[in-house]
């Protein structure tokens, strides 16, 4: 062991350039795979670690009156953290719709709802005309601190009449100029709810002095913090069974905001799994080059394993003695990948998981760090010792009898020039000896490069086609328009003209009614979807199973199958706002998410929900009475613009299915792909590189040789131009199948986790430009190393040899 660690000490002495070029791609690999697996990890907490921050409510109750015994019996529910009291403030915000609340005690803005600070300061409580405006509400009336918000509230008496269905009229109460003080980003910010400008709370001092004179659609609300997702239930099943008796079925509704923010986790999710696919492709192709470069390394030292042996030392002895440099670069390498991983940690997390983290900057993941690093010195010292002793072996065959290739032999028969023989039997066979080549380190890295790069055309073509299929994501219609929606002020005559009139019109093949509620699968609040078919057959999009055709059946959200533990064939029981009831799931669908719905119930994400029939909605529920939405379906080649300027004036604006955050917001890891297929072509070039050149290297003789029979400079060239090609066409061949399904695979993951209806993929004009792309780089990496094999002298290399 003693002379192994001192041939070993020589060999750093003398060849420590070459030492630190490999330690140095270690700490390369090493920092890009680390910082990706500890981005990952950052990226998949953030959410929660924003929740915690801001001390965000898990659920909101709506009741008309709450006393003060109840409001002390539910702060001492098991799981309870927080419970803020407020009431909604029905108003307009510089003339629009905004969401806004005042608090009733101390408890929200400080052990409930505190938002995360992004400018200026707090509103002061006993101020009247300060206020903190979320970041969208900022952005969208373009706020800064200093600036101002208007308030012009509906006085009592004009909310309750619009809840008894009259005319939205303009506001007759208090008109109050507030000063902005602060710029809050709170977490359902991020979600749908955020898109409307989020919600905002007013000070206590506001309240005190201006709430008697503001109505409000729920003049108790309140803002509930749990310690986890079983307390949550707790309290749900407490608060349905203490106050919801049968005369008052809905005196207390609770709204989780998992409703709302369930997309965001979805866009997170996707984005830490596109990391650690990222990371772990790196790791793979990183290790293919790590190879090389050891190999290469421990190859240029063979040449000391004949004075080794001659010495008495054992097999053994001399692996550990080549592969023991290569461990030494292993663990210097490994501290320069945790070092660049810290420092590359500030570019994490990255997408929507930025805005939520709340610690930016550098990050220390210390169990991602440790394992990182003994990982990185134990694979790079398993490589550099499989290397050894492959060398090893090579050394020992060199004083074995040449034998004929029976590759050139076949690549003859088979018709071939002299040159392209060559070149194929060079790239090809690994050779012998001191002249063998790394060709299957070569192979390995075209292979994962074409890999990588089909991966990456699927998926970028399978999200460019999901954005252009609404159905795919539960829009399975073309457009819908929301006049005898809930909230809307029509009367029941006018709803019935409307559905009349769309379903005769002639540039509509299909129509139905679709209506919502907020129901509970198996103690889970979600919207339950019911579809009315009036012409034509709308139904939502299938993912597995078959869409509800009885009462007692309903479809699912992937989503809710999830969290419900229910699988296809089972029996849940569904609680509507009337009664509940048992239904046997007979399939899995994506739901739409009708932004700007008046229903608040109708912010959740596509994957989380439940479809029925309309007897079985029905069953449960009575939110049918409050009217639903058109939903419909053009004729092909219908006149759209005709028909929707024909149906306008009877059904108010006709909108096309939106894309739905969880959509938008896939496009967040749209570039990730990209720079691994960077990344990995950028490998395939580095393995094709090396193989050329140490080709030309290792078989200078070969190449002599053939110069003194009677090659030409341009046949050389040939040659290792053939080379290059080969092996690109090898990688291709290998790759391409692979590549796809690696790709189809990594779709697949994504649909199935966000609850989308959507089939990879397959370019086949992008299949075929990788194809001729990678063949042109293969042979314009083995440009240079073909023109030195062309300027040989075959006399320098045999006098040499």
């Amino acid at each position: 062991m003693r002379a192994a660690v001192m041939y070993a000490r020589v060999t750093l002495r003398e060849r420590g350039r070459s030492a630190l070029v490999l330690a140095l791609l270690v700490g390369l690999v090493g920092a890009f795979v680390i910082a990706s697996f500890a981005g990952a990890r950052r990226t998949a907490s953030s959410f929660d670690r924003f929740a915690e921050e801001t001390r965000a409510a898990d659920l909101t109750v709506f009741t008309p009156e709450l006393d003060t015994a109840d409001l002390v019996q539910l702060r001492k529910l098991p799981g309870v953290e927080a419970i803020g009291l407020g009431k909604q403030l029905t108003a307009l915000v510089n003339g629009g719709f905004g969401s806004v609340g005042g608090p009733l005690d101390q408890a929200i803005g400080r052990t409930v709802d505190r938002p995360r600070l992004v400018e200026g300061r707090r509103a002061r409580e006993n101020r009247v005309d300060e206020i903190v405006v979320p970041e969208q509400l900022a952005l969208g009336e373009h706020l800064d601190v200093g600036g101002t918000i208007t308030l012009h509230a509906f006085t009592p008496a004009q909310t309750e009449s619009f809840a008894e269905g009259a005319e939205v009229a303009d506001p007759v109460g208090p008109e109050v100029e507030l000063r902005v003080v602060g710029i809050s980003r709170a977490p359902s910010d991020l979600s749908i709810e955020g898109a409307s400008g989020g919600l905002m709370f007013t000070t206590r001092a506001f309240v005190r002095e201006y709430g008697d004179q503001i109505g409000s659609f729920a003049p108790v609300v309140l803002r509930v913090r749990v310690a986890d997702d079983d307390a949550a239930a707790r309290f749900v099943r407490f608060v349905r069974t203490r106050y919801n008796t049968p005369d008052s079925p809905g005196l207390f509704q609770v709204q989780p905001t998992s409703e709302t923010e369930g997309a965001i986790n979805q866009s997170i999710d996707v984005l830490a799994t596109g990391l650690r696919v990222f990371a772990a492709i790196a790791l793979l192709t990183g290790l293919v080059v790590i190879a090389v470069g050891s190999r290469r390394f421990i190859d240029d030292g063979a040449v000391d394993l004949p004075a080794l042996r001659a010495l008495g030392t054992s097999r053994a002895q001399r692996i550990v003695a080549s592969g023991l440099p290569v461990a030494v670069m292993g663990v210097v390498g490994a501290a320069v990948a945790v070092i660049g991983a810290v420092l590359a940690s500030p570019l994490m997390p990255v997408g929507l998981a930025r805005k939520a983290e709340p610690d930016l900057g550098i990050d220390l993941d210390m169990a991602v760090l440790g394992i990182g690093f003994v990982a990185a010195v134990a694979l790079v010292t398993s490589i550099g010792l499989l290397a050894a002793a492959l060398a090893d072996r090579a050394e020992r065959a060199t004083s074995e009898p040449a034998r004929s290739s029976l590759l050139a032999v076949r690549a003859f028969d088979a018709g071939l020039t002299p040159p392209i023989a060559v070149g194929v039997t060079m790239a090809l066979q690994p050779g012998r000896g001191r002249r063998s080549m790394p060709v299957r380190q070569g192979i390995s890295a075209v292979v994962v490069a074409i890999i990588g790069t089909i991966a990456v055309v699927v998926f970028g073509t399978s999200l460019e086609r999901l954005i252009s299929t609404p159905a795919a994501y539960g829009y399975n219609w073309d457009a819908h328009t929301e006049f005898c929606s809930q909230g809307a002020e029509n009367d029941q005559g006018s709803c019935t003209v409307a559905r009349r009139t769309v379903a005769d019109d002639r540039a509509v093949a299909a129509v139905s009614d679709v209506f919502t509620g907020t129901m509970e699968v198996e103690g889970h609040p979600i919207t339950g979807t019911a579809f009315a078919t009036m012409r034509g057959d709308i139904k939502p999009t299938v993912l597995e199973g078959r869409a509800p055709l009885q009462a007692g059946e309903v479809a699912l959200g992937s989503e809710t199958l999830t969290i419900t533990k229910t699988k296809l064939g089972s029996s849940v029981v569904i609680v509507g706002d009337q009664a509940s009831h048992s239904y046997l799931v007979v399939g899995s669908v994506a739901l739409p998410v009708f932004t700007g719905s008046a229903d608040p119930g109708d912010l959740q994400a596509i994957a989380d929900g439940v479809a029925m029939t309309v007897a079985g909605f029905d069953r449960i529920s009575d939110a049918r009475s409050d009217g639903g939405r058109l939903v419909l379906r053009w004729r092909p080649g219908a006149d759209r613009k005709g028909a929707i300027a024909r149906l306008r004036g009877v059904t108010g604006p006709i909108s096309t299915s939106p894309v739905p955050l969880e959509v938008e917001r896939l496009e967040q890891v749209d570039e990730l792909p990209w720079a691994l297929g960077g990344f990995l072509a950028s490998i395939g070039i580095l393995g094709i590189a090396y193989v050329t050149v140490a080709g030309v290297r290792r078989r200078a003789r070969d190449l002599a040789i053939l110069k003194t029979i009677g090659f030409r400079r341009a046949q050389v060239g040939t040659t290792v131009a053939t080379q290059a090609s080969t092996l690109g066409v090898v990688g291709i061949l290998i790759g391409i199948p692979l590549g796809l399904v690696v790709g189809g695979l990594v779709w697949d993951r994504v649909a199935a986790s966000v609850g989308f209806a959507s089939d990879p993929t397959i370019a086949a004009l992008a299949v075929v430009a990788v194809v001729l792309g990678a063949l042109v780089v293969v042979n314009v990496t083995a440009a240079l190393p073909a023109r030195r094999a062309a300027r040989l002298r075959p006399a320098t290399v045999l006098r040499n040899e």
